[in-house]
C-alpha cells in the first residue's frame, strides 16, 4: 500500500489519505472480506469492523485506521452497527479510502450505518476522543426497523480539537427515525473543525424533528467550532425547523460558518419555507462569511445582534449585511 519506513519508527503513507506521516501503527478494515480474527496490519489481513481496529489501536501515538471500500454497493462497503460505536481513543485517526482523497461530499463508500435488525440505540457514532482526524466516511443513521422507536443522532462529537473532513453525516434516514429529538449532528464539545462535509438529508422529510445540527446540548460546551465549505441540507414540513440550533447558555463565545450552504429542499411535496435557518445563541456570536441560505425566510427568526454576516447571503427574503448583525424588515 505504499508504506514508507523512516528511522525512529516513523511511517509515511504517500498513496493513502494525502500522505499522512505517523509514528504510530497502521490498521486496515475491510467490512466485507475482513475478519476481526486477523492481525489488521495489512490489506490482506484486514479487520472486518471498526470496533476491531479501534480495540487494537493505541491512543496518543497517531495510529491510523484505513477503512477500505471493496465495492460500490452499500452491503459490501458498510460497517453495520447494532450498538453505538464510540471512537474513544485520543489521537487515533479514521480515514476512508479512497473518498478521503477524492473530495467527495456525498455517498462515500466507506460507510457506517445501523444493521437492519438493530435494537434501538440513540446514537450511531460518538467521537468522544480528542485530536482525531476523521475523513472520507459516510455516517448514515437510517433503518426501517420498528425497534428504532426513540430519538436518534447520527454523529455526536463530544471530544475536542478534532478534524472531520469530506464526510457525509445523515440522520433521519428513514421515516421511523423522525422524532422530535432526532438530528444528524450534535456538537457537544469545543474547537472542532468540519470541512467539506454534507450534513443532513433531503430524501426523508423532517415532519417531527426540529433541527438538523445542535451546538452545545448543555450550556457548558459547544464553542469555537468551525464549519468550512459545508452543506447543511434538510427537507422539512415544519415551519419552525432549524438547520442549526444553539442551546441557551453563557459559555458559547463563537461559531464560524465559512462559505457554507444551508438549504431546505424546495419544490418537494409538503415542504415549507421555514421562519429561520438558525436559532441564534443567547451568548457569543455566530460569524457567517459567504455561502447561501435557501428555503428559509431568513437567517434567524428574530432580530439578532449575535449573528454577523460579512458577505452577501443569497436567498429570497434574507437580508444582506456587511460585518453587521442580522436584521429583519
Amino acid at each position: 500500500m505504499g508504506l514508507t519506513h523512516f528511522p525512529n519508527g516513523i511511517f509515511a503513507t504517500p498513496n493513502l489519505g494525502g500522505g499522512i506521516v505517523t509514528q504510530g501503527n497502521i490498521w486496515f478494515v475491510k467490512p466485507y472480506s475482513g475478519s476481526d480474527s486477523n492481525s489488521g496490519t495489512s490489506p490482506a489481513t484486514a479487520f472486518k469492523t471498526l470496533a476491531g481496529a479501534l480495540s487494537a489501536a493505541t491512543a496518543n501515538q497517531n495510529d491510523i485506521v484505513y477503512f477500505c471500500q471493496e465495492n460500490n454497493t452499500a452491503s459490501e462497503t458498510t460497517d453495520y452497527q447494532s450498538v453505538n460505536l464510540n471512537w474513544n481513543k485520543d489521537g487515533v485517526h479514521l480515514i476512508g479510502i479512497p473518498a478521503s482523497q477524492s473530495g467527495l461530499y456525498i455517498g462515500q463508500r466507506a460507510r457506517v450505518a445501523p444493521s437492519s435488525s438493530a435494537n434501538a440505540f440513540a446514537n450511531l457514532f460518538t467521537l468522544s476522543a480528542n485530536n482525531c482526524m476523521i475523513s472520507g466516511i459516510e455516517f448514515f443513521q437510517g433503518v426501517g426497523a420498528t425497534t428504532l422507536s426513540a430519538a436518534q443522532t447520527c454523529l455526536t462529537v463530544s471530544g475536542t480539537r478534532n478534524s472531520i473532513t469530506n464526510c457525509q453525516i445523515s440522520g433521519i434516514g428513514d421515516t421511523t427515525c423522525d422524532y422530535a429529538g432526532s438530528n444528524s449532528l450534535t456538537v457537544a464539545a469545543d474547537e472542532n473543525y468540519f470541512g467539506n462535509c454534507y450534513i443532513g438529508l433531503d430524501t426523508v422529510i423532517r415532519a417531527t424533528s426540529v433541527t438538523e445540527v445542535i451546538i452545545g446540548p448543555t450550556q457548558l460546551v459547544g464553542t469555537r467550532n468551525i464549519f468550512d465549505k459545508c452543506i447543511i441540507n434538510s427537507y422539512t414540513s415544519g415551519t419552525t425547523f432549524k438547520a442549526m440550533s444553539f442551546t441557551a447558555g453563557s459559555y458559547h463565545t463563537a461559531t464560524w460558518l465559512n462559505n457554507c450552504m444551508i438549504t431546505n429542499a424546495l419544490n418537494r411535496t409538503s415542504v415549507v419555507t421555514t421562519t429561520g435557518a438558525i436559532t441564534a445563541p443567547t451568548s457569543g456570536t455566530v460569524y457567517i462569511n459567504g455561502g447561501g441560505v435557501f428555503g428559509y425566510s431568513n437567517i434567524t427568526t428574530a432580530n439578532s445582534s449575535n449573528v454577523y454576516v460579512s458577505a452577501p447571503i443569497l436567498s429570497t427574503g434574507v437580508k444582506q449585511g456587511l460585518a453587521g448583525p442580522v436584521t429583519i424588515a
